[in-house]
This record gives C-alpha cells, structure tokens and sequence, in this order.
C-alpha cells in the first residue's frame, strides 16, 4: 500500500460514513467498529447506495430483520423546515451589524431594532406552527386581539421595517454620490466628508414622522455624532483592503447596490403585508 493510499484510508476513518438504502439515508459511522463483516467493507460502500448489496448478499439473509432495524436506530432526520417568520427576522440582523458601525452614539438605534428582531423571533418559538411567516403574525393578533390590546409582533415588525427604511434611503443617498460621480473622475476625495446631510434626510423622510418631539430631539443629537465618510468606508472595510482608488469607487457601487437590492426586496415585502392589514408601513 502506497503512503497516499495509506493516507486516504486514515483519513476516511474520521470521515461520516453515510450511506443510502431504499431511498433514504444512514449514518455508520457509529456501527463501523462492530460490523461482523469488518470495517474496511463499510467504507468502500461509503456514499453509495448499498440496496442491492443489503438484498442480494446471502450472508445477510438470515438477519435481514435485524439489520432492518439496526438501520432505523442509524436513519438520518431531515431538519424541519425553518419558518419563514425565522427567516425573515434573521435577515434583518445584518441591519444591526451596519447600525453598530455607525458609533456609539446610535447603541439607541441598534438595541431599538435589534430588540425588534428578538421580539419576532420570540414569537416563532413561542410556536412555529402556529407562526410560520410574518403575515402570520399580524393577522393572528388582528383577529385575536382587540385594538386597545397591545399587539406585539405586529407593532415589532412595524417599527422594524420602519428603521430598515431610514438605513435603505440613508444608502441610497450615500450611493448615489458615487454613482454621479463622471466616469473619469478616479480619486474620491473630492466627495464630501460630512455625511449629515444623508443621515438627516433620510430621517426626515422615514422615523421623523412617527415620533414624538422629545425622540426627535434625542435622534436628533445621534445625527450630530454621525461617522464620516472617511470613518464608515474604514468601518464598512472599504478603506482597509489595499484597494486601489481606481477600483475603489466600482466596488464601493457594486456592493451596496447589490445590499441595497436586497433591502429593498425585504421592505417592500413587509410594507406590503402591513398595508394589506390596514398598517402604515
């Protein structure tokens, strides 16, 4: 035996040894040491299909039953499908990764939504039967709930997708910079360092309109301390990879158009789903 076959064969000792029989999958790995017929005959089966093997082979006639059952006890279980509820409330966690980028000054903003997301995803495990996808959620509570009861879920996702807005708009104004920017312009220091302008506006057009004069002036005060362009592209990862400047701007318009795409989908599909239950989105 070469070393390289040697080699293979100590490897696939420490491999999962799966195999598939009448249509369905088994885990060995366990029986391997115990096989009356040895190990080395299970891990040439390794990955294949081993009905014919089981039904044909003589010796295994007289104890078919119990292999049978044997097989039972080793059968791999599909997971159970995870709800769209989970799914979607998942998604808006990369959210509260970009918002924790944006400083301290915003702890507010990220536990806002991330609490949000927890409220959601608690709502699912309370029962993922009964809650497999947000419009689940929101009707349940509209027809179990009276109004002046508070609906949590319904209320969770309404202030979720309302924040999700305010980051989609603050990058689409943030893109579009770049995306104005003449073809033949290659350095990017000419852009504006202030980012207030975007974070304020989008403000404007999404949260502003929802909150109470007190919030107003504490977001407020989190505008003032909003990051730099400089300070977010270096948080973003951006700045920290070697890139040129020349290519700095493609990159820059290719990633956040295809997470703004992303977004996009996520909020229109939520905004729907509340309009559709008489919600502003």
């Amino acid at each position: 035996m070469t070393d390289v076959d040697e080699g293979n064969r100590q490897k696939l000792k420490y491999e999962p040894l799966i195999v598939k029989f009448e249509g369905k999958e088994y885990d060995l790995s366990s029986y391997v040491k115990i096989h009356p017929g040895g190990e080395e005959v299970l891990r040439r089966n390794s990955g294949k299909d081993i009905t014919e093997v089981l039904l044909n082979q003589p010796a295994h006639k007289p104890v078919f039953n119990f292999i049978r059952t044997k097989l039972k006890t080793l059968e791999l279980k599909s997971l159970p499908e995870e709800s769209e509820s989970a799914k979607e409330a998942k998604s808006s966690k990369s959210i509260v990764q970009f918002v924790d980028l944006l400083g301290t000054t915003f702890k507010p903003v990220k536990a806002d939504i991330d609490g949000n997301v927890n409220k959601l995803n608690n709502l699912f495990e309370s029962d993922s039967t009964k809650y497999f996808n947000l419009n689940d959620i929101v009707k349940i509570e509209k027809t179990t709930l009276s109004e002046s009861e508070f609906h949590i879920g319904t209320d969770a996702l309404t202030w979720l997708n309302r924040a999700l807005l305010y980051n989609q708009t603050f990058l689409t104004f943030f893109l579009k910079e770049y995306k104005d920017l003449p073809e033949d312009v290659e350095s990017l220091d000419e852009l504006p360092e202030d980012l207030n302008k975007h974070f304020h506006l989008a403000y404007d057009l999404t949260l502003k309109k929802y909150h109470n004069w007190f919030v107003q002036k504490i977001f407020g005060v989190c505008l003032m301390a909003a990051p730099s362009r400089t300070s977010l592209l270096t948080y973003l990862g951006y700045l920290n990879s070697g890139i040129q400047q020349s290519n700095l701007k493609q990159l820059i318009i290719d990633s956040i158009e295809k997470y703004l795409l992303l977004l996009k989908a996520n909020t229109d599909a939520v905004s729907i789903l509340l309009l559709s239950h008489g919600i502003q989105p």
